[in-house]
């Protein structure tokens, strides 16, 4: 664990590190992360195990495994447990874990991405009030580019009309239609 940490943090990632497969259950009921690094060997429980009682709890923070056992069978039963990926510690895999990391968190970022957005096309194919459309539109904007706020404002005859607002700090509206 020590050496991963080091790895990824010289990369820029902040990391927080588990003991146990039940210290990492407790941290991660209780706090959001962007990526869990899973090993498969843990005390108390496998990596496996944790992955799926994760699964159970409705945690769905993405994860990759890593485990000195490089096994195909392995492999099979992490993926189909829901893990992002699969790495092998061998002699060089601190230098491509940053890498790897990112690659994962960007796949999860632009799946989590793409669902917004077919989320979005949903509401509006199917949505018959124009103000529920345009209320999810916003919010999914606002989610797709984490944003604290988000309007939506439509040229009318009279000039821009605010339609539509999600989540807070806005700005000055004011100035918000000078720009």
């Amino acid at each position: 664990g020590f050496l991963m940490r080091k790895s990824l943090e010289r990369a820029g990632h902040h990391v927080t590190l588990c003991h146990s497969g039940s210290d990492a259950l407790l941290v991660l009921v209780n706090t959001p992360f962007d990526l869990v690094l899973l090993d498969q060997f843990l005390p108390e429980m496998s990596g496996v195990e944790l992955l799926e009682t994760l699964n159970r709890q409705g945690i769905s923070t993405p994860v990759l495994m890593v485990t000195g056992q490089g096994d195909e069978k392995l492999a099979a039963q992490v993926l189909r447990a829901g893990a992002l990926d699969y790495i092998v510690k061998d002699p060089s895999y601190l230098e491509i874990l940053p890498d790897v990391v990112q690659r994962a968190w960007l796949h999860h970022d632009l799946v989590q991405r793409a669902g917004e957005l077919e989320r979005i096309g949903l509401l509006v194919t199917s949505a018959s009030a124009r103000s529920d459309v345009f209320a999810g539109v916003v919010e999914g904007a606002r989610r797709l580019l984490r944003a604290d706020g988000c309007a939506l404002f439509v040229l009318a005859e009279g000039g821009l009309v605010q339609e539509a607002t999600a989540g807070a700090n806005l700005g000055d509206r004011v100035r918000l239609l000078a720009d």
